[in-house]
């Protein structure tokens, strides 16, 4: 078992720690910049794409969309006659799908050839999103969400009673659709283009929702909201000079980070919607959402010309200049390379020590890298751990009070071998394990509890856990790779406050 791969998954969880470089390249060193051809305009606002084989794929403001292999090496370029503005999206069959400002939808074979092309009645800026059925969802300048059908036949138009729509679609685990509009309101549309609810902003909604793994949509609309799938408030945030406009991310903790206009801050928030801290810059943060390392570290870029990597209590961990303004948001690959275009008409390719992105619910804008824009279909089981009966966060004052339970519903995955891992953290004494040898006791190291089967239950007291003054969080963690390496496919925590 490598223990510095174990640590690294841990502190992602716990967004404390830093994980020791691994790369021969410093972290925010250029691996290598791609110049994109001139026109009229120029620049890449547009957010890269990634795909399973590795090839990145963006738009230009001099109307091409790119493709590009791992060592930067153009393999094709499509001219759509309009400025490429939002991130492609890649489909499961490897289809790559873009808006235009010429008004149209384009789906690309994986050669660069035109697959079909959808007219709307104004320009697209908004990402395709792309539905379990093949579905694929956009939004249009002139005021109407399209589905369009995998063969690029008319499914349905949704008008959404406001023009200059610039955000982009994600789809919930059911299916519903979630886009904002310039009239400060984000919908909710059913599979069948029907109307399921609204919900009104202070402010515009011109980027894509996040969604959380228990279904929550996050938008930042002047606030930054916390809604329930039935769209009513959860709780709002509001930063503390300014209004906030870019598409949040989520860190595994559930930490929510968010940029802001005109303070030109990062935020982060934690998952009751208080303030954790922010992080300023000398640009405006708008279009450029943040990105959220395997490792815990935050990417996001700003008008001030830099790429910017934070650690998870918001230091600076180093940034990288560009030779103009920022507001693509950037993608992480599992080699640990960060792709993000600038305003200089340049793609670049950086190195980091994130090996990939976060395995969160939303770690980037769109979701993922293929910047699909849906929430992940999923039959996880749901863990629960409480700390005298409640998931909330406990405050105590004798560590004994803190009695620990846990419950597993495995749904349909009942019977499939599993790791079980029981852990328990404090930055004053470090990490705990539950194990089972020589007795069911915890010992000062990381260890897998048991390889075991799935199966359901509920209320599950465990040994009192080491508990020490200040923060403590206790983990319950399943691997659906039964390697006993530490994956973290599913996990929950509840935290103690010791006084």
């Amino acid at each position: 078992m490598k223990c510095t791969h174990i640590l690294c998954l841990i502190t992602t969880l716990l967004a404390m720690l830093v994980f020791a470089p691994c790369r021969a390249a410093d972290p925010g060193e250029l691996k290598w910049s791609f110049k994109a051809d001139s026109g009229e305009k120029s620049g890449i606002h547009s957010s890269p794409a990634v795909g399973p084989d590795g090839n990145i794929y963006f738009g230009s403001l001099s109307n091409y969309i790119y493709a590009l292999d791992p060592d930067g090496n153009k393999k094709w370029r499509f001219n759509t006659k309009g400025a490429v503005v939002s991130a492609p999206t890649i489909g499961p069959e490897g289809t790559i799908y873009a808006g235009s400002n010429d008004n149209f939808v384009y789906a690309l074979n994986p050669d660069g050839s035109k697959q079909w092309s959808y007219e709307t009645m104004c320009k697209v800026w908004s990402s395709p999103a792309i539905g379990v059925d093949g579905t694929v969802y956009a939004g249009s300048m002139d005021g109407y969400l399209y589905a369009i059908n995998p063969d690029g036949s008319p499914k349905w138009m949704f008008d959404l009673e406001g023009l200059h729509i610039q955000c982009s679609p994600v789809i919930g685990q059911d299916g519903t659709i979630y886009i904002g509009n310039d009239e400060h309101m984000l919908y909710a549309v059913n599979p069948d283009g029907t109307k399921k609810w609204s919900f009104k902003a202070i402010r515009n909604v011109f980027n894509a929702p996040a969604i959380g793994f228990d279904g929550t949509i996050y938008i930042g609309a002047g606030h930054l909201y916390a809604l329930t799938p039935q769209g009513s408030v959860k709780w709002s945030f509001e930063p503390e000079k300014d209004y906030i406009t870019s598409s949040p991310c989520i860190g595994m903790d559930g930490t929510v980070y968010v940029g802001s206009c005109l303070d030109c801050c990062l935020y982060a928030v934690d998952p009751l919607g208080n303030k954790k801290w922010r992080f300023k810059t000398k640009g405006k943060i708008d279009y450029s959402s943040p990105v959220v390392g395997h490792d815990g570290t935050i990417y996001f870029g700003s008008w001030d010309s830099y790429l910017y990597a934070l650690g998870p209590e918001g230091n600076l961990k180093w940034r990288f200049k560009t030779g103009d303004n920022v507001s693509s948001s950037p993608a992480i690959t599992e080699d640990g390379t960060i792709y993000v275009g600038s305003y200089d008409n340049r793609l670049y390719a950086i190195y980091t020590q994130s090996k990939g992105p976060a395995k969160s619910a939303w770690p980037m804008v769109q979701g993922n890298l293929r910047r699909l824009g849906r929430a992940r279909q999923t039959d996880a089981p749901d863990l629960d751990v409480q700390a005298m009966g409640s998931s909330a966060p406990l405050t105590t004052s004798v560590a004994g009070q803190a009695s620990v339970s846990l419950s597993l519903n495995s749904k349909n995955r009942a019977n499939q071998v599993a790791d079980w891992w029981i852990i328990a953290y404090s930055p004053v004494a470090g990490f705990h394990s539950l194990v089972l040898e020589p007795e069911l006791d915890w010992q000062e190291q990381i260890n897998c509890l048991t390889q075991a089967e799935l199966i359901d239950f509920s209320s599950l007291p465990i040994p009192e856990p080491p508990l020490f003054i200040g923060k403590n969080y206790i983990f319950f963690a399943l691997d659906d790779n039964a390697d006993h390496e530490l994956d973290l496919t599913w996990w929950d925590f509840v935290q103690v406050n010791v006084r």
